[in-house]
């Protein structure tokens, strides 16, 4: 286990303590976060766990930068998410809606009847917002739970990228292959990148997020699976949007403290 310049993942890992020690908590006064991502293709150049891959490597880095008394209890991530947008191409797993609905309403209902009043969710897979959304505000209703999401893929910026790469470099572009770059340059195939943007939809009033867009596939847009350029990418920038976007990611969770 590595360690921080605030407490280890270790200690801020909520199943390690026992029952009586989480009784003990002031959990209306903590913040619980629940990390999930994806398994899923990135095209040739990037592995199926890279958004969960990512996921943890930021929270790791957000919650090293925590006051080490900061109340802040993570659970264990849930690597599967809603990846219906890539269904065939291999080595994607997906849940579906329902079954990821409900997974959220059943862990959301067990925080909340617990006793939590704060919880961040912390997604890194750009399938799960939607679904993040209604799970949210139905634990408002339903259990008095505060439900925060944040997705960090709308957090990964630097003005070194061109226009065309911010705002269509989505999936395995310079971005997140800039991030995995710094994070496990190892499990990046520089020898595979490939570049493809959504030539169409660059052209149509209809985008692939937003307020004007359409049910689209990964395969309607891409024949790598690739949505940008990540030959645009390096492990120097990487580092520096890992940095601001642990930054960030340490700020709310303290906001949320207050």
């Amino acid at each position: 286990m590595r360690r921080y310049e605030g407490r280890t993942w270790n200690e801020r890992f909520l199943p390690r303590l026992s029952t009586a020690e989480i009784a003990a908590l002031d959990r209306e006064r903590s913040l619980l976060v629940l990390p999930i991502a994806s398994v899923e293709q990135h095209g040739g150049h990037l592995p199926v766990f890279t958004d969960s891959l990512l996921n943890e490597g930021l929270i790791e880095g957000a919650v090293a930068k925590l006051p080490p008394d900061a109340a802040v209890w993570v659970l264990p991530p849930l690597y599967y998410g809603k990846s219906t947008e890539h269904c065939g191409f291999s080595g994607t797993f997906s849940l579906s809606t329902e079954t990821l609905l409900a997974v959220l309403r059943d862990l959301l209902a067990g925080a909340g009847g617990d006793g939590w009043r704060k919880l961040l969710i912390v997604n890194s897979h750009g399938g799960n917002p939607e679904v993040l959304a209604l799970a949210a505000r139905d634990a408002r209703a339903a259990y008095g739970l505060k439900v925060f999401v944040v997705s960090t893929g709308d957090l990964y910026t630097h003005e070194a990228f061109p226009e065309r790469e911010l705002h269509y470099g989505i999936h395995g572009g310079a971005l997140e292959t800039s991030i995995m770059l710094s994070l496990k340059p190892e499990w990046v195939r520089q020898d595979q990148y490939r570049a493809e943007y959504p030539v169409e939809v660059e052209r149509s009033h209809f985008k692939l997020g937003g307020a004007v867009t359409f049910g689209w596939l990964t395969s309607d847009v891409s024949e790598t699976g690739v949505i940008g350029d990540p030959t645009l990418a390096s492990a120097d920038l990487g580092r520096e949007i890992y940095g601001r976007v642990c930054s960030r990611l340490a700020d709310m969770m303290l906001e949320l403290l207050e």
